[in-house]
């Protein structure tokens, strides 16, 4: 996938979220692609989104493992974002095994997981790091 330098590129699946709304107010530039991979992508940041609910149901299916495993594969800077944090579940799993799934990914795939009560905070977060990968590049950093 070529890359485009300050475009943000969204899963034309992610339809369900308010990234649209959000992106507009923080003035990101977005195109919508299929992506292979991931929810986002900017430069060599991936982001997978989730809601709660989505990442509980992922967890059981155990798809979150493999897009897991898909990004760290493929990306240098892998982010698990998950939001509705405060939303009562309506699953069977017990409260423990989400908090041993979020262990096992952060150590077994080296990513960096962040969670979020709304989502207008995610989406604030995740254009900070935007402008942060930016100087980085700029810098020269590594």
């Amino acid at each position: 996938m070529e890359i485009e330098a300050g475009i943000v590129y969204v899963d034309d699946r992610e339809s369900r979220s308010t990234y649209k709304k959000n992106f507009e107010k923080l003035r990101i530039k977005y195109e919508q692609k299929r992506l292979p991979i991931g929810d986002f992508v900017y430069g060599d940041i991936c982001i997978e989104r989730k809601d709660f609910e989505d990442f509980a149901s992922s967890v059981m299916s155990e798809h979150m493992e493999r897009q897991l495993q898909n990004m760290t594969k493929n990306f240098k800077h892998c982010f698990l974002m998950i939001s509705g944090i405060k939303k009562k579940l309506r699953t069977k799993m017990h409260p423990h095994a989400i908090l041993g799934a979020l262990g096992k990914y952060a150590v077994r795939y080296n990513i960096t997981i962040l969670m979020f009560d709304k989502d207008k905070d995610l989406y604030y977060c995740m254009s900070r790091m935007f402008n942060e990968f930016d100087n980085k590049q700029k810098l020269n950093l590594p």
